[in-house]
């Protein structure tokens, strides 16, 4: 019997639960997934490029790396401090960047083309309550991942951008989701009527693996929530 091909792939940690259970969703297309910024000592490494550089140079040459974002934040534009800015911008934008850099360069040096995938949020392109600065920050890599591809073409290394919907599987969305009214809130603009399972989300990835001609395309997974846009005032009382 022939033993299944493996995919080698970078994963860089991001929501706890999701990191958990896409690196087990991805195993049923065949993923072999290297799992970084998992710990303390790793996470150190994204406030010094140089030094991520060095350890993504020493990793084993993964032909994709997904990137989840880092830090989910609930609050108003007016409520939104300055640590709270710079702390999401580290987190989900910088981070991400950094991740981008140490990987394309890695991958130029072995003359090995590649994927980058950013997991993003549909808050990167439409407003939505209490997520400005969160929402602010993806959109930021969206355009970011947009740039990228173009000057990352001519090495065979695409770059995209999965935005996802509302899920259970992203601990951060349980304030809402855990609440009745909340589910109920969210549901009701999503036309598909179901929340974003994490099976999908690495559905997306294997495919965009094997799209060598997609880049700088943003796939939305969302059930339609997007294009229905949620309006009104939260249905959840104030934090």
């Amino acid at each position: 019997m022939k033993s299944q091909i493996k995919f080698p792939t970078l994963l860089v940690a991001g929501d706890a639960r999701l990191t958990k259970l896409l690196e087990r969703a991805l195993l049923a297309y065949h993923y072999e997934t290297t799992l970084f910024g998992a710990t303390p000592t790793e996470d150190a490494l994204f406030h010094d490029p140089a030094a991520l550089g060095d350890a993504f140079s020493r990793l084993p040459r993964c032909g994709q790396m997904i990137v989840l974002p880092g830090l989910h934040l609930y609050k108003r534009f007016l409520d939104t401090s300055d640590a709270d800015w710079d702390a999401i911008f580290a987190r989900n934008f910088e981070r991400a960047t950094w991740a981008a850099q140490a990987y394309a360069r890695a991958q130029i040096a072995a003359e090995s083309g590649g994927g980058i995938v950013f997991v993003s949020s549909v808050a990167a392109s439409m407003p939505l309550i209490d997520m400005s600065a969160y929402g602010t920050s993806l959109a930021a890599l969206r355009a970011l991942a947009r740039m990228a591809a173009v000057d990352l073409a001519p090495h065979r290394i695409t770059v995209n951008v999965i935005e996802c919907g509302w899920s259970e599987d992203v601990a951060a969305h349980d304030a809402y989701l855990k609440a009745e009214a909340g589910r109920s809130y969210v549901k009701a603009g999503t036309p598909t009527g179901t929340l974003i399972r994490v099976d999908e989300i690495a559905t997306a990835c294997a495919y965009l693996r094997s799209a060598h001609n997609v880049t700088g395309s943003v796939l939305t997974l969302d059930g339609g929530y997007s294009i229905t846009r949620s309006t009104g005032e939260s249905p959840l009382p104030a934090v």
